[in-house]
């Protein structure tokens, strides 16, 4: 998606407790992988879910949401969503390989 956030990367699991338990927010099942930011996917979910969300409620959602990227590194990646990330590793791998010869 070309127009697209770090969270359109992670598993859902990495913050459907987060959502349910600090703002009282069921993520539905099929919330995920919309052609949609996910930015716009949440509001979408508070909205339904008659929760306000704003500016500051998404930049609150984001940090919590990179503190535990942050403790879980391994598992926050969706596997079928890990391709730019392999792509950018194999990118920076290459340049430091070049610039190291």
């Amino acid at each position: 998606m070309r127009d697209s956030e770090f969270e359109d990367l992670l598993s859902t699991e990495m913050y459907a407790e987060l959502l349910d338990t600090d703002y009282g927010v069921a993520l539905p099942s099929n919330t995920q992988r919309k052609s949609v930011k996910w930015s716009e996917q949440m509001k979408s979910v508070f909205n339904a879910a008659g929760k306000p969300w704003s500016d500051s409620t998404k930049a609150q959602l984001k940090w919590k949401i990179a503190e535990k990227v942050a403790m879980r590194p391994e598992s926050a990646i969706d596997a079928n969503r890990e391709g730019p990330i392999k792509a950018l590793i194999k990118s920076l791998q290459s340049r430091v390989e070049s610039a190291s010869k």
